[in-house]
């Protein structure tokens, strides 16, 4: 099991109004999405819950988690740094959550996709579009 009840309850309880509505429902859609495909359905629910848990944070918070995570924005994150969210969701999810290589893997390319995307990839990319 990649969750339990009470880790699902600690990653809504991080989000509130709509991005909490978004999430619920991006949830619903890769389970929808993984059934249909055969992809891991608790590994794709599990990424939906994390995906954006970083996604309201303000500059100096994402820029904050780069840091303590070593991540390096490019350029044109480090001038749209909202897209930075999909990283820092991916080293949340594995520091604090313990997701799997390939469920961060997953958050981390949820908006800009990547070459040669798992079935993961997909599922997590087309459930939050």
């Amino acid at each position: 099991m990649l969750y339990t009840d009470e880790t699902r309850r600690d990653i809504l309880s991080r989000l509130s109004g709509y991005r909490l509505k978004h999430t619920l429902g991006c949830e619903k859609a890769a389970r929808m999405l993984a059934q249909k495909y055969g992809a891991d359905e608790d590994k794709c629910a599990f990424a939906m819950l994390l995906h954006d848990i970083t996604k309201n944070f303000s500059q100096e918070e994402q820029l904050n988690l780069c840091e303590k995570y070593g991540i390096i924005p490019n350029d044109v994150e480090k001038t749209e740094w909202k897209m930075l969210h999909g990283k820092t969701a991916a080293a949340v999810a594995a520091h604090e959550f313990h997701a799997p290589a390939d469920v961060a893997h997953a958050i981390a390319v949820h908006t800009t996709g990547c070459r040669e995307m798992t079935l993961l990839d997909k599922t997590i990319y087309l459930a939050d579009f």
